[in-house]
């Protein structure tokens, strides 16, 4: 009798442990294709995606929301089943604070709306939650808050939480890594002074640009700007002031210009801006509007500037001839008398005849 007893139990035991050991498999197998798929992106949002079909996937996870926070407060990165249109204020619930500040995943049953109220937007009314911090080098970047569908009275299996530990550790270097990136590309697309496109993000840009414009038969505009003055400025107020200058009216430009639209430093005091779907009365327009801007804009000493526009393929048959273009245009506005805007009126047949005046207030 003892032996039959002691053979069961071995069986049980056997067959018990194979369960487990078929389960670490299929988990180290999920782990090792996260770990794949996460060496092949390279945008935050990419490998938050990668990130929340991994652990939906593998886990059953009904919903949960990848966080991250490369420079302030979290935002959504990416979701699965979550509300990821709700609109949420600003900050950060108290729930990704405590995971945070312990470095430890946290099992939490609901989700207190007072405390938590983005959550709660993102997740309502959700339970049973697995609340995995993003830590790179023990910095926090993030926060993986999932919910897990379970029998009422049960509990999350610690395999799970360990296994959820481990995918977040991956993803959160591949995060890091990703927002590393995104900072060494916008330094090496920017100009370091005024934080606006620099002359190679522009010339890339503005050949792209054609290209789209030349397969939709759309307009494309080009506005070029020169501060008047600005040597004079420099030699009687200083190189400081110079660069306030330049930064002011970067932010200027800026301010006024579409969020689709490039604003570039094409050179010393001269900038760009390159405008898609625009046409020539639409971009006459935009200039002055940017003329006034400048001329507005609370520098260290008053400043103005004098623009060139041109359009494609109205004034030019390609990047370089509307740069050429809008440049003949913007010189025609100094030779005019300064803070004033000037529409190329080149054309294609006389590439050289000279552009007009045809906006603007001269200064001398």
């Amino acid at each position: 009798m003892a032996f039959w007893l002691v053979a069961l139990s071995t069986a049980a035991f056997s067959s018990i442990n194979e369960r487990e050991l078929r389960r670490r498999r299929v988990d180290l197998e999920a782990l090792a294709q996260i770990a794949n798929a996460l060496e092949k992106v390279h945008k935050p949002h990419a490998v938050a995606s990668v990130l929340a079909d991994g652990l939906a996937d593998t886990f059953d996870f009904q919903r949960l929301v990848v966080l991250g926070e490369p420079k302030g407060e979290p935002t959504l990165l990416g979701h699965r089943g979550a509300e990821s249109d709700a609109t949420v204020e600003p900050g950060i619930d108290q729930l990704v604070r405590s995971a945070w500040d312990k470095r430890e995943t946290l099992l939490v049953k609901s989700i207190d709306r007072d405390t938590n109220p983005r959550l709660a937007e993102w997740l309502p009314d959700a339970k049973n939650l697995i609340v995995t911090p993003l830590l790179a080098e023990d910095r926090p970047i993030g926060v993986v808050v999932a919910e897990h569908s379970m029998r009422h009275g049960s509990r999350i299996e610690q395999r799970v939480v360990a296994m959820v530990s481990q995918f977040s550790a991956h993803a959160a270097l591949a995060l890091d890594n990703a927002w590393l990136l995104e900072r060494v590309q916008e330094m090496a697309e920017t100009d370091g002074l005024t934080g606006v496109a620099n002359r190679r993000t522009f010339e890339v840009t503005l050949e792209l640009e054609v290209t789209r414009a030349f397969r939709n038969g759309d307009r494309l505009s080009l506005i070029m700007g020169d501060i008047d003055h600005f040597k004079k400025l420099n030699d009687n107020h200083g190189h400081q002031t110079g660069d306030d200058v330049l930064r002011t009216v970067a932010a200027a430009l800026r301010g006024v210009s579409r969020d689709f639209d490039t604003v570039a430093r094409y050179g010393g005091e001269e900038f760009a801006v390159i405008l898609p779907n625009c046409a020539e009365d639409q971009a006459l327009a935009a200039a002055e509007r940017l003329r006034m801007s400048v001329a507005s804009a609370a520098t260290v000493v008053p400043v103005t500037i004098s623009v060139g526009v041109a359009t494609y393929p109205v004034h030019a048959s390609g990047g370089t001839s509307l740069v050429q273009a809008a440049d003949q245009a913007l010189y025609e506005s100094k030779r005019g008398g300064r803070n004033r805007v000037t529409q190329s009126v080149r054309s294609l047949s006389d590439p050289f005849e000279p552009p007009v005046s045809v906006a603007g207030t001269a200064s001398s």
